[in-house]
């Protein structure tokens, strides 16, 4: 898994094609989103600089972040589910999709610099997070979909537009 993490950090477009029938991919990308929300959820908790969280047990925080992983997931996988089926008129295995949307979620692991509580360094810390994940999903869906490279960009754009308004809300509601 480790050795496949590090080609998802640098968006190896072949890492797609190799995980989408393999069966252990699937294992290894629910580690990665698991591994993704325990950094965002205990990284917002021990670095939370404004103190918004302060009267929130972690048990709450990581409810949320596991939440909002699971739901970030289910939707980007049924966006690239979709246009796969429109686009190719054919079924396209649903693990395939979610193993390369997991993987292209390692980016995710540096939530851990949240704990460290600048209040900058979270802006940043989202911003390259964001961008990682941005291209990792270009990457995934392109090699998922077989779309040209500017429909894979602008699904990642909607689906990341779409995760983040997710998270917000998800945040309000259940943290907050």
């Amino acid at each position: 898994m480790f050795k496949r993490a590090l080609r998802a950090a640098r968006f190896d477009s072949k890492l797609y094609q190799e995980i989408a029938d393999d069966p252990v991919a699937f294992v290894q990308a629910v580690g990665i989103m698991v591994i993704s929300a325990l950094a965002f959820g205990l990284g917002i908790k021990a670095g939370d600089p404004l103190e918004q969280y302060a009267n929130k047990s972690y048990v709450t925080i990581l409810l949320w972040s596991f939440s909002y992983h699971a739901v970030a997931w289910a939707l980007l996988g049924s966006l690239t589910y979709a246009v796969r089926r429109l686009r190719a008129r054919q079924p396209v295995p649903l693990v395939a999709t979610l193993n390369g949307i997991g993987f292209a979620h390692i980016p995710g692991v540096l939530y851990a610099l949240l704990s460290l509580g600048s209040e900058y360094l979270m802006i940043l810390t989202n911003m390259v997070v964001l961008a990682g994940m941005l291209v990792g999903l270009a990457v995934a869906f392109r090699q998922t979909t077989k779309a040209p490279t500017s429909l894979s960009f602008l699904m990642a754009v909607i689906g990341t537009i779409l995760v983040v308004q997710v998270r917000n809300d998800l945040l309000v509601r259940i943290v907050l």
